[in-house]
């Protein structure tokens, strides 16, 4: 039987100051599984992807990172003068300096801020994964879509494009990204799977002037929204003040996850969450282009409603439609997709 390949094969690594940089060589098909729901119907009608916030995976622990909170709150405290230890009394409901600096430091850094700051749009090198079947198609009821990964590429650097634009837009800073160049954008990149997070103590520290700003906007009156859409921002031209160095320290938060996880082996694309900078701060689903799916791959107990429908679709669109079958392998199924409508 013909090896299986991993997504290793199709990319270069190094590791410089600890931060992992992946050189990608060239893209497999990529795939992406889908539940039997209306909006999933819609969104390959209409050949839209969408990605999701962090902090709504199924796994906890996915885009989670380590950092030291005892470094962080020494931080904090060293910048609260007299006037912020009073405002912040006040609007936090703490007494000491330490009390209200562990808060900030709890308030800001571990309830999924970080994770809602970005979107994620998951795919996997492999069509037939029992588990994925399992987890991510609603137990075989649903579908899977194949997709070009250059293409995906070029609907990634379109995305990032975008929220660029967004970012000249809205921004008060005055901060042009007209002339960051298509190298400097994120594309679709391979997950890799290790043992721990990647630290980022340090250039957490580096934003605790901005996170205190955040609290001093809040002192001043502005709503919550309105208080983290100036942090956002700030944060952000930070970042792009150095962005080639920071996208592989986020790519390096983004986009490592368990080895229990490996038999996905996983490539997403992920992007800034622009529902921050236009206003739609509570939805976690962020759109992140549009591009045609090369086929569909129906799971073994979809509804015959749901295969009517998406046959419909795909032979208006001209796709080719593969039925997942289990077939016997040495004692063992294996799933194999059998075509059943061409384009």
């Amino acid at each position: 039987m013909k090896k299986r390949l991993l997504s290793s094969n199709y990319y270069n690594k190094s590791i410089e100051n600890g931060i992992e940089h992946i050189y990608v060589q060239s893209f497999p098909t990529l795939y992406k599984y889908q539940s039997s729901t209306e909006y999933s119907l819609h969104n390959f009608e209409a050949d839209e992807i969408w990605g999701t916030v962090p902090s709504s995976f199924n796994d906890p622990y996915d885009c989670a990172v380590c950092f030291t909170p005892s470094k962080l709150i020494t931080s904090v405290m060293s910048h609260l003068t007299e006037q912020r230890l009073k405002n912040y009394a006040i609007l936090l409901g703490k007494s000491s300096k330490k009390e209200i600096s562990k808060q900030i430091v709890q308030s800001i850094f571990e309830n999924n801020t970080l994770k809602k700051q970005y979107a994620v749009a998951c795919f996997s090198i492999y069509n037939d994964s029992e588990i994925m079947w399992g987890h991510y198609a609603d137990s075989a009821k649903g579908f899977c879509l194949s997709y070009d990964g250059k293409n995906l590429m070029e609907t990634a650097y379109t995305a990032s494009r975008v929220t660029f634009n967004l970012f000249k837009e809205f921004n008060a800073f005055g901060v042009d990204f007209s002339d960051i160049s298509d190298d400097k954008l994120i594309s679709i990149v391979p997950v890799i799977y290790r043992a721990g997070k990647i630290n980022i103590t340090d250039h957490l520290l580096d934003t605790i002037p901005d996170m205190l700003n955040y609290y001093d906007n809040l002192c001043k009156g502005m709503t919550f929204k309105e208080a983290y859409e100036d942090l956002f921002l700030r944060i952000k031209q930070k970042y792009y003040n150095e962005l080639e160095e920071n996208n592989n320290l986020f790519y390096s938060m983004m986009c490592r996850k368990s080895k229990v996880w490996n038999y996905e082996q996983e490539w997403r694309i992920w992007t800034y969450n622009s529902n921050v900078i236009t206003g739609n701060f509570e939805s976690p689903y962020i759109k992140i282009g549009n591009l045609k799916a090369k086929a569909v791959y129906l799971g073994e107990r979809m509804p015959e409603y749901m295969r009517r429908l998406i046959l419909e679709i795909a032979k208006m669109k001209q796709i080719p439609v593969y039925q997942m079958q289990s077939v016997m392998y040495k004692h063992c199924y294996k799933l194999k997709p059998i075509l059943i409508q061409s384009n």
